[in-house]
């Protein structure tokens, strides 16, 4: 019997490898570099296909969560992005402040431009210029054609109503259960019309680049960068694939570092920035980075996501970018407590033995990066359920070991897992020390491992 642990391991496994192997198409951002934001130097008609995948392996686990319900459990994707994707793939406008998820250092910086007199203090020109790997220089902004759209298969059943009132979130049941039933395909272009509004960055233009009728044109498009050396040497013509891109993010040092400049107007590597036009400056940098650099990427994401799950869907229930994050990841920090007011005990356990308190302040212990990896040890999946861990059925519980392997010591075993039924077998350990270990050993060496039983 399967209650849906190789299936949700295998999205969670998925969604690490997308997250934590492909550095071509997403790169470490945000205050800690610890979320992922699209790689500007990633639009070829390879990478492109492969953010079309993205898009649609995203829709599909939503989808899949619906069609499983509470019986076999929600699937959690492990996709850090940084919120102003998610802002994106909802259609919402972006603004000045949403840098400061992506790159704080760069939008403290453009703020003090704005805040003090620049002229013969700065000198910048209307270009973006970040340092990165020289492996990287042949991944350039090359028009292509996005992958052609897949004819959706609706699924039988009628959408959920929305909820009465707007100001109340929509439940993350409600919202997949209208997703599993939704038929029609909504296109979503991405924009780059660039607002004058310094609170704003407006999203209007399509994201096709206008070259893409012809595979074989050889044109650039007008966001063009423009490669050089960071240390002496010549520029490189072509790209290394088995070295990775750095963070354009992230500071980058070495021998082999590349500089790429790319202008955020037409002959804006040439025209300095003045008190005159770093207004204009401000904006169109945080534009380009936040946008403008990625909008045939984002695009391909958004047109696959919408051919699964129409963007009318999203709009019915009003949900804000983080609630979207919610669904698709789960809750970001383990609640403890919820999951321990949750847990069911059988088979020798009763939740009142000194050992089941000792596990419980084990895992209080923890970091929330090992918590994640009990929970995909445990269950196939790393997040938490939007609506908590009481709402899963069957529920995460334990059992004794007590004898079941080995007649003279059970406690030489390590934890063991079904994933499918949410069970843990937990030997009867001596100490908090010792259980501590053998929890720690188990979650570690079981990642992406799994035994049929």
């Amino acid at each position: 019997m399967d209650s849906g642990g190789v299936t949700r391991e295998w999205f969670s496994a998925l969604s690490s490898a997308i997250s934590r192997g492909s550095p071509e198409l997403f790169c470490p951002a945000g205050a800690q570099q610890d979320q992922l934001y699209i790689n500007p130097l990633s639009a070829s008609s390879a990478h492109l296909k492969k953010f079309h995948f993205v898009g649609l392996f995203m829709a599909k686990a939503i989808l899949e969560s619906a069609a499983r319900g509470r019986d076999l459990g929600a699937i959690t994707l492990n996709l850090p992005f940084c919120e102003p994707l998610w802002k994106l793939l909802l259609g919402q406008p972006l603004h000045l402040v949403d840098l400061q998820l992506l790159d704080p250092t760069e939008f403290r910086s453009l703020v003090s431009i704005l805040d003090m007199d620049i002229d013969g203090l700065i000198f910048e020109t209307f270009a973006w210029n970040f340092t990165h790997s020289s492996a990287a220089a042949g991944m350039q902004h090359t028009p292509a054609t996005p992958p052609p759209q897949q004819p959706h298969q609706p699924s039988a059943g009628s959408c959920t109503k929305p909820p009465s009132s707007p100001s109340r979130p929509p439940t993350a049941d409600a919202f997949l259960s209208a997703a599993s039933s939704s038929s029609t395909a909504v296109h979503h272009p991405i924009n780059e019309g660039n607002s004058r509004e310094l609170g704003g960055i407006d999203s209007s233009r399509p994201t096709t680049p206008a070259a893409t009728a012809n595979n074989n044109s050889s044109s650039t498009p007008a966001h063009a960068s423009t490669p050089t050396r960071a240390h002496n040497g010549s520029s490189s013509a072509g790209m290394g694939a088995a070295t990775p891109p750095a963070s354009p993010f992230a500071a980058v040092d070495g021998a082999d570092s590349m500089v790429t400049s790319i202008p955020l107007k037409p002959g804006g590597t040439h025209l300095k920035v003045s008190n005159n036009n770093k207004r204009e400056y401000v904006l169109l940098k945080a534009h380009k980075m936040l946008v403008g650099t990625i909008e045939a990427q984002m695009g391909a994401i958004i047109d696959a996501f919408h051919s699964v799950i129409p963007r009318e869907l999203l709009e019915k229930y009003a949900f804000t970018s983080l609630e979207l994050q919610l669904v698709v990841c789960g809750e970001q920090h383990i609640d403890v407590q919820d999951l321990q007011h949750s847990c069911k005990y059988e088979d020798g356990y009763t939740g009142k033995e000194e050992l089941i308190g000792w596990f419980w302040d084990v895992v209080d212990d923890f970091s929330d990066a090992q918590r994640r990896m009990l929970l995909q040890f445990w269950s196939g999946s790393d997040g938490q359920p939007a609506d908590g861990f009481a709402s899963l059925d069957p529920a995460f519980h334990m059992v004794a070991v007590d004898r079941l392997y080995d007649a003279n010591d059970t406690t030489a075993r390590l934890p063991a897992a079904h994933t499918c039924f949410r069970q843990l077998d937990l030997p009867r350990y001596a100490s908090r020390e010792e259980l501590r270990e053998k929890l720690v050993t188990a979650i570690t060496i079981g990642q992406g491992y799994m035994a049929l039983s």
